[in-house]
């Protein structure tokens, strides 16, 4: 009888140091993650930190230049202010010294008037019916008249006193005379005079149709006892488009 003894291999089993490589492995990686989980954790929060404090430097330089901003909105509003307050002031400089200009203009042009119609024989005492002048206007019977009167500058009293016009002339024959307040709508009887030199009157009378004017009377009444009135005439004629000295 024959007995066959067969060889085997025998395969060494390592489950040991399977399970210790497979958790190195694991634990290797595990730390890997965390460390990268770290590392991002890590970077994040200096990103944070660091767009935190980039914010409240933005948050900062803002609140600055609000408040340059305001002042120079401040600045601007007082210096508008200021330019309003100038242009007001030089607007009544200029209207002042415009007032001035033509005050000046104004006794410029009485004093070239005055030196101009006063003559020698305007130096005696009191007044003196200097000029009188008749206009037609466009409306038929109405009259501008002018009256000036003087005293010379020897005699420089402040006179005051009345004048009056009225016109003598005919009516379907017969003479007859119109006072001032016949003559004039808002029936004026004389003209008032305040002066020291010269004043001038102006105004307008209406002649009724039918009457033939002849000659214009001036009656000059000076206030005060010691004063006497007086009266002159002159042809209507001889007023119209001219004037009397």
């Amino acid at each position: 009888m024959n007995f066959e003894v067969k060889a085997h291999r025998v395969v060494p089993r390592r489950p040991f140091w399977r399970a210790v490589w497979t958790f190195v492995v694991i634990s290797t990686l595990a730390s890997l993650a965390w460390l990268l989980f770290d590392y991002g954790r890590t970077s994040a929060g200096f990103e944070i930190e660091a767009a935190l404090e980039r914010t409240a430097r933005l948050q900062q330089e803002n609140e600055n230049l609000l408040q340059a901003q305001l002042s120079l909105q401040e600045a601007f509003t007082r210096l508008e202010q200021i330019r309003k307050v100038e242009q007001q002031a030089h607007a009544k400089v200029a209207a002042g010294l415009a007032d001035l200009q033509s005050e000046i203009l104004e006794l410029t042009q009485q004093l070239r008037f005055y030196q101009g119609i006063v003559s020698p024989a305007d130096i005696a005492d009191g007044v003196k019916i200097k000029d009188l002048k008749i206009d037609r206007t466009v409306e038929q019977g109405r009259y501008l008249y002018t009256l000036i009167l003087v005293q010379g500058p020897k005699r420089a009293q402040r006179q005051i006193g009345a004048v009056s016009l009225s016109l003598e002339g005919q009516i379907k024959g017969k003479l007859q005379t119109l006072s001032m307040k016949q003559l004039t709508d808002e029936k004026r009887s004389s003209h008032k005079y305040r002066f020291k030199y010269f004043q001038r009157f102006s105004g307008e009378i209406k002649i009724s149709e039918g009457f033939d004017p002849k000659q214009v009377w001036v009656q000059v009444t000076p206030s005060g006892q010691r004063k006497k009135k007086y009266e002159v005439n002159y042809l209507w004629a001889d007023l119209l488009g001219t004037h009397v000295q």
